[in-house]
């Protein structure tokens, strides 16, 4: 039983596709015979049949670049029972959760996770009564499209005295 050939034209190139090939038949079949291409001759007029070659290249190496992810953060103080308390606020303006670490002269906290768009706070007990003007740190990191990306930001703030 021969089968049924449907020609496809593609601007200057005609198919022949063999789409009702049993498993017996197309293990029998030349790969050759599946399908056929011819190509228009654009001097000549007549079509020419297209023989697809193999050729190996090369691997070739693609840069990827580096996820980007973003923090932000502030910091501020104030006075509970004549010490100065350090307010640290990091907000996550990304897509998806990140995990952030504060850090200042006072110690350093670890949030396990700050959703996207929200925001988080830890305030540092310093147990003096003043301090000088310094800065803390927020370091965000997260997987993104599966590779680690990490973000820093500091948060200035004054010197501060309670009493």
């Amino acid at each position: 039983m021969k089968p049924f050939l449907r020609p496809l034209v593609l601007a200057t190139t005609l198919a022949l596709a063999v789409p009702l090939l049993t498993a017996q038949s197309a293990a029998a079949a030349p790969a050759d015979d599946l399908i056929l291409r011819y190509s228009l001759d654009e001097t000549t007029g007549l079509m020419q049949k297209v023989i697809p070659t193999l050729e190996s290249v090369a691997p070739q190496k693609v840069p990827v670049a580096a996820p980007a992810i973003a923090v932000t953060a502030s910091a501020s103080t104030r006075c509970i029972s004549g010490k100065v308390v350090l307010s640290v606020l990091v907000t996550n303006p990304n897509a998806f959760p990140v995990k952030v670490v504060i850090g200042s002269t006072y110690g350093s906290k670890t949030i396990a996770e700050v959703a996207a768009g929200k925001s988080a706070t830890h305030s540092f007990t310093t147990r003096e009564a003043s301090i000088p003007a310094g800065q803390a740190t927020a370091t965000a990191t997260a997987f993104v499209a599966g590779k680690p990306a990490t973000a820093s930001a500091t948060a200035p703030y004054s010197a501060a005295s309670c009493g």
